[in-house]
């Protein structure tokens, strides 16, 4: 069917209507219920994931009329978890090693030009070990630089940004700068757990 799935990939029951070419490297995961709709092409690279019940979509006539669109890349050891929203009219990608965290967050490449009066679409990225927290929203346009931090809740449609910056509030702005262990991870997957009340740690809990 002209797709280029890895034997150690995993598939798990998806809807896929209107799709292009599926690419998923080794190891590479996608969680049950996902939603993959009207979309030109998905490349998953090796160990990278999409957990469950995603809704990841694209607009028909903006894929046949615009030069990159209809795209979602996701770079190696990067992930998606589950319950988000992306609309992949203007191409988005993930980088190596980054993340869209939480729930409910929504990514949205296009939009109406008010000024045009037209429709159009641009890439979303988020860079290299960059981390998107829950029900963040953020719009077509904007690029997440590496080892950076959009917070829970915010909204950016716009700005330039430094490495290592927390991003948040609404309109997302630059509030400080960011660093941790997370930044410096070699797996895509946080297993430890660390009680806050008595500061032990489980390893592999995951």
């Amino acid at each position: 069917m002209g797709h280029d799935i890895d034997p150690t990939a995993h598939i798990s029951p998806i809807l896929v209507v209107g799709m292009g070419r599926l690419q998923a490297g080794p190891g590479a995961f996608v969680g049950v219920g996902t939603v993959l709709k009207d979309m030109k092409s998905v490349s998953l690279g090796p160990n990278s994931f999409v957990g469950g019940w995603n809704f990841i979509s694209s607009a028909q006539p903006l894929n046949q009329h615009l030069s990159d669109s209809g795209a979602l890349i996701i770079g190696d050891s990067a992930g998606i978890t589950s319950r988000h929203t992306l609309d992949c009219s203007g191409t988005v990608e993930l980088r190596p090693f980054s993340i869209v965290a939480g729930h409910g967050s929504e990514l949205l490449t296009h939009s109406i030009d008010l000024t045009e009066n037209v429709q159009t679409a641009r890439r979303i990225t988020i860079g290299e070990r960059s981390f998107v927290g829950t029900h963040a929203v953020l719009l077509g346009g904007v690029s997440v630089p590496e080892r950076s931090v959009v917070a829970a809740g915010a909204v950016v449609a716009g700005g330039e940004f430094q490495p290592g910056s927390l991003i948040a509030g609404v309109p997302g702005k630059s509030k400080r700068s960011v660093e941790g262990k997370w930044f410096d991870r070699e797996s895509e997957k946080t297993n430890t757990v660390l009680d806050p009340l008595t500061g032990a740690r489980v390893e592999d809990a995951f």
